[in-house]
């Protein structure tokens, strides 16, 4: 009897422990696996099947992210103090916000917000 209780708290922990690495960020009608950070890609896919954008504004999306997240690992690697390194990837972040208003648009930069806070991507 003993090791049977054992054994199912094995399995709970087993079940519980892998949902605190593996989470899923359901999306619409799509369930995606996030582990850790996404790349530029797999945000731009996702901020494209969520916003519905077109081909273009997917690829300048594409372009914007890359840029962004090139212009952080740059300054990360700076031999600066960290306060200084927060407040250049802070400027850089307004930066990319200010692009993807301007794609979006104020209702589709909106929805932005909302899924950026809801960190579905």
């Amino acid at each position: 009897m003993k090791k049977l209780i054992l054994f199912i708290f094995i399995g709970l922990g087993i079940t519980f422990g892998s949902e605190a690495v593996n989470y899923s960020v359901t999306t619409g009608t799509q369930t995606e696996i996030k582990k850790g950070k996404l790349t530029a890609e797999q945000r731009t896919n996702l901020i494209a099947k969520e916003l519905k954008l077109n081909a273009a504004e997917r690829a300048q999306v594409l372009v914007i992210l890359k840029k962004t997240q090139a212009d952080k690992e740059k300054i990360k690697a700076l031999k600066i103090s960290d306060k200084k390194k927060e407040e250049k990837i802070d400027a850089i972040k307004d930066i990319q916000k200010d692009k993807l208003k301007k794609l979006f648009g104020k209702e589709r930069y909106k929805k932005y917000k909302q899924l950026k806070e809801d960190d579905v991507f």
